[in-house]
């Protein structure tokens, strides 16, 4: 079995990503996987919430345990496997790969199938897992596995229903402020304002289409701040934003794993604002396929 440990530090739409490309491996070549590092986030899903230890194929625990001691166990499964890494230990019973940040692994690679069908527990760790399958030939299983708790999906959809007009697009802003102004030095940290200027642009690109704007953020946002722009806020919780995001027409916003999701769940165009004065067409924007390309 292949256990997922990687990082605390990794957002939800990171977990969901990394998990993704191991659904797909499940699939093809019939290894079994399990992911407590999901356990921050296990709760909003419907396959996780019931699935102590986020196995695919999943099935239901006798005992789920709450968030807390989710989150106790995977802390100790991951200082294990940090363990078992730095001792470098190998055995039929227990092994580790740790990639960290920096380095890649392709686990579909011979060397990587063989350690994982011969190790009872090879632990994994780190972020930049690759593999040459097509997630789109395994769309259906992921995105069942990651179907959010009816609760979430009710107020996705009367949110949405509630905020369209009849030939209008819909288009979906993902103003990632907050963790940003220091991610990677703020490189990919936009002013509202500068937000506005990219929104003003894109209503160019629709000469005879309304276009009404569905904004979420990481940071509180008020209306007042798009003033001569079509606006409307999101449903305001991450989950709900995320798949939100799904039912909109195109999507655009800064590099992040969270708009890659949605793209990828809803079948719809993104396009990943490199920086704040980027010019681009509408065939800039793309479905999100594959993850790490």
């Amino acid at each position: 079995m292949i256990i997922i440990t990687s990082s605390k530090h990794l957002y939800m739409g990171n977990k969901m990503l990394q998990m993704s490309l191991f659904i797909a491996l499940s699939e093809k070549y019939g290894l079994k996987i399990a992911n407590p590092s999901l356990a921050p986030y296990s709760h909003h899903f419907k396959h996780t919430s019931t699935d102590f230890f986020c196995r695919y194929p999943g099935r239901k625990s006798l005992l789920t345990g709450n968030k807390t001691v989710r989150n106790a166990v995977y802390e100790f499964l991951h200082r294990f496997a940090g363990f078992v890494a730095r001792k470098n230990i190998s055995n039929r019973f227990v092994s580790a790969i740790d990639i960290g940040w920096d380095k890649q692994c392709k686990i579909d690679s011979e060397t990587f199938l063989d350690k994982a069908r011969r190790t009872r527990w090879l632990f994994v760790m780190g972020w930049e897992f690759k593999h040459e399958l097509k997630l789109a030939d395994y769309s259906s299983k992921i995105k069942a596995y990651f179907e959010p708790n009816e609760n979430y999906m009710a107020h996705v959809k009367e949110h949405v229903h509630k905020i369209r007009k009849e030939n209008t697009v819909l288009f979906g802003i993902h103003i990632r402020q907050g963790d940003y102004r220091t991610f990677e030095n703020g490189r990919y940290f936009y002013e509202t304002e500068q937000y506005c200027a990219v929104m003003k642009r894109i209503l160019l690109l629709f000469p005879n289409k309304p276009v009404r704007f569905m904004v979420c953020s990481n940071e509180t946002q008020t209306l007042a701040s798009f003033a001569g722009l079509d606006t409307v806020l999101g449903p305001g919780h991450p989950v709900e934003d995320m798949y939100a995001f799904a039912h909109c027409d195109y999507i655009l916003g800064p590099p992040s794993t969270f708009t890659m999701w949605s793209s990828f769940y809803g079948n719809k165009p993104l396009y990943m604002l490199h920086n704040a004065e980027d010019t681009f067409t509408l065939n800039d924007f793309k479905i999100k396929e594959n993850f790490f390309e």
